[in-house]
């Protein structure tokens, strides 16, 4: 769901466990309601419920573990409220970075 306002976009394979999440603002948004969920055998698990002022947002050291997907989304603050649906949702996968060779 509006995907494409977001990066890392839908699908994309991370190697960091501290990837920034980065989003198309809203114009007239104050705050921002960053949620990170861990997918696992069909269920989300949330492993992250974020307040940053801007439309930008570095994971965690310690949230995040290879080998896993996560879904995120966001939502603006915007009049004192945040709307029923979020600016957008995607999703990521972390794998472990390949070594380079000599």
């Amino acid at each position: 769901r509006r995907a494409h306002l977001m990066s890392p976009p839908a699908g994309r394979r991370v190697t960091t466990l501290r990837p920034l999440l980065r989003w198309r603002p809203h114009a007239r948004a104050s705050l921002y309601n960053v949620q990170l969920f861990l997918l696992e055998g069909g269920a989300a698990r949330k492993v992250l419920s974020a307040f940053p002022a801007g439309a930008r947002l570095r994971v965690p050291a310690g949230t995040l573990a290879f080998g896993r997907r996560y879904v995120w989304r966001v939502w603006p603050y915007v009049g004192k409220r945040y709307p029923r649906r979020p600016i957008g949702l995607s999703f990521f996968d972390v794998v472990r970075p390949v070594p380079r060779r000599s």
